[in-house]
């Protein structure tokens, strides 16, 4: 039996072990080389066959990088990038002299890289570097010559004061040698007026960032920036390719791309190809080869195995906390491998009003399970589902619960789930909105649940319309309260705070304790009433009466 790391890994070990060979034999002939040939169309921007988007908001940023000696696009793959730098170049609004070099995992050598970024320069200013490439392909000591090129070369753009070159450097994620990188911080911390330097990178890079922040030197175009904006997508929809798409068309596709720039293209390009209805294009769009594709090539397969392995197994999870990821994730330290996915740019999103829950980019989650199904057994997926719903089982949290045990195919516990949470709670509030409605809503409940029993393949859309239909009723009077511990008298005395709309600091100070020990107190009537957030614990206190009870005995 192969466990499930095993199970995931297999496909991907497969496709890029041929790949991986042939990388590392060139990175070690690389090594080995004093002079290295470097292929003439690295020396430009890509020609991109899709139709390219001129975004002018964003050009403002960028022109304002021309006065710093670092510009940095920091996103992940598909943010549009590339593109950006492209159209922004083409747009005639700068009148450096510009030089490119793209970026690969054959760049990660020291001398191999600045060889290439002097290639880029001698472009646009031959006789400036000319005679520091001749100097750089001569035997050296890798580090003392460093030194010394660089400060030649700084030295010689003071002396032209009038000259203005621009150096983009695209696809720096490829690059970790920390000769590198340390190169590349005493050229921006010395660099003369005359040069500034781009950088595009899908992670943010071990530079002094935080040094060029302090010192002004520094413009960021970050992930959020990139995002394409309800305009600039109704723009390109319509304008520049033509297709004939109402506002609430184009706010769907919006809505499931998330502004996704290479999202958007992907469906405009299959759109122009195929000429699909909108709808389908959009309800299609998760499953659609082009973007599985590029997910899986771009972003999934070039992360550490450890890391793919996660990503795949919490893909099952709509959202997701530290504790949940651990009943699921066996080898634990799983706010470890969180923060290195939020740090690397995988499209991990915060949920709104729900501090310390995740989830993934739509289109992102549907390329994980998609590729989670090609590597595991339906059984041991069905057996990770259980492990959710039984997390969920033991917050309280009975919507989660069932709706993971159906995903799971696990009826026994759906059903347990169903008839112990949710119809007790229909027989008291029978008197309030008729046998007969809540009789409609626990026949619903029943049919969609059968509905899910014969479902051969995919439970989630059945998992949903039954979470929908069993609607969790509060009664107004109970002589026992639901949550599943009491609350301290302290923890009463800050949901009564809460209740009145004051905030962690004001709470604090008003009980004269520490703002960490507020937060405490939060997180623990949160936990204890069953909710996620400060609005839902607020709700459930007004139906426990717990709010009214210590109104009045105050």
């Amino acid at each position: 039996m192969f466990s499930i790391e095993e199970q995931i890994l297999a496909p991907a070990t497969r496709e890029l072990s041929a790949l991986d060979a042939y990388r590392r034999k060139g990175c070690r002939d690389t090594c080995m080389s004093t002079c290295c040939e470097i292929a003439e169309t690295k020396f430009s921007a890509p020609v991109s066959a899709h139709m390219l988007l001129p975004r002018p908001r964003l050009y403002a940023l960028l022109d304002k990088g021309l006065n710093v000696p670092l510009t940095l696009l920091s996103a992940p793959a598909g943010s549009g990038k590339t593109s950006l730098l492209a159209t922004w170049i083409a747009s005639s609004r700068i009148r450096f002299s510009r030089a490119w070099f793209s970026l690969d995992s054959f760049d990660n050598d020291l001398h191999r890289f600045w060889h290439g970024v002097l290639l880029a320069l001698q472009r646009c200013a031959p006789s400036l570097v000319e005679p520091l490439l001749e100097m750089w392909q001569q035997p050296h000591d890798a580090d003392f010559a460093l030194l010394h090129l660089l400060s030649l070369l700084i030295n010689r753009l003071l002396e032209e004061p009038a000259a203005r070159y621009l150096l983009v450097l695209d696809n720096y994620q490829c690059i970790t040698q920390p000769a590198i990188h340390q190169g590349l911080t005493y050229l921006l911390e010395h660099l003369a007026p005359q040069l500034c330097v781009i950088v595009t990178t899908r992670t943010d890079p071990p530079l002094p960032l935080h040094r060029f922040r302090a010192k002004g030197s520094l413009v960021e175009v970050r992930a959020d920036s990139l995002l394409c904006t309800s305009a600039e997508a109704s723009d390109f929809l319509r304008t520049r390719l033509c297709l004939a798409l109402s506002n609430q068309e184009v706010a769907a596709l919006m809505e499931r791309t998330e502004g996704w720039f290479v999202g958007l293209q992907l469906l405009a390009s299959t759109f122009q190809s195929q000429g699909p209805s909108t709808n389908q294009g959009v309800s299609g769009l998760d499953q659609q080869r082009e973007v599985l594709d590029y997910l899986i090539a771009e972003v999934v397969c070039q992360q550490p195995e450890q890391i793919q392995r996660f990503l795949l197994i919490t893909s099952l999870l709509e959202s997701f906390c530290v504790p949940l990821c651990d009943r699921l994730w066996e080898e634990g330290h799983s706010e470890a491998l969180l923060a290195v996915i939020q740090q690397n740019h995988l499209f991990l999103v915060a949920v709104s009003g729900k501090r310390g829950w995740y989830r993934y980019h739509h289109l992102f989650a549907a390329a994980l399970r998609h590729r989670l199904h090609q590597s595991l057994p339906q059984e041991t997926i069905d057996a990770l589902y259980h492990k959710a719903s039984a997390w969920y089982a033991e917050q309280g949290l009975s919507y989660e619960a069932m709706q993971y045990a159906v995903l799971g195919r696990d009826w026994p516990q759906a059903r347990q789930v169903l008839e112990h949470k949710f119809y007790p709670l229909h027989h008291h509030t029978e008197a309030e909105s008729g046998p007969g409605k809540m009789g409609q809503e626990r026949q619903n409940s029943s049919v969609s649940l059968l509905q899910c029993q014969r479902t051969p393949h995919d439970t989630r859309p059945v998992a949903k319309r039954l979470r929908s239909t069993c609607v969790l009723r509060e009664p107004n009077k109970r002589k026992e309260p639901i949550y599943s511990e009491p609350l301290s008298a302290r923890e009463q005395e800050v949901l009564l705070l809460l209740g009145q709309g004051a905030s962690n600091q004001e709470i604090a100070q008003q009980l004269t304790i520490a703002l960490n020990t507020t937060k405490r107190h939060v997180q623990a009537i949160l936990a204890k009433l069953g909710v996620h957030n400060r609005t839902q614990a607020v709700m459930r206190a007004q139906h426990l009466n717990l709010l009214k009870t210590r109104e009045n005995d105050t």
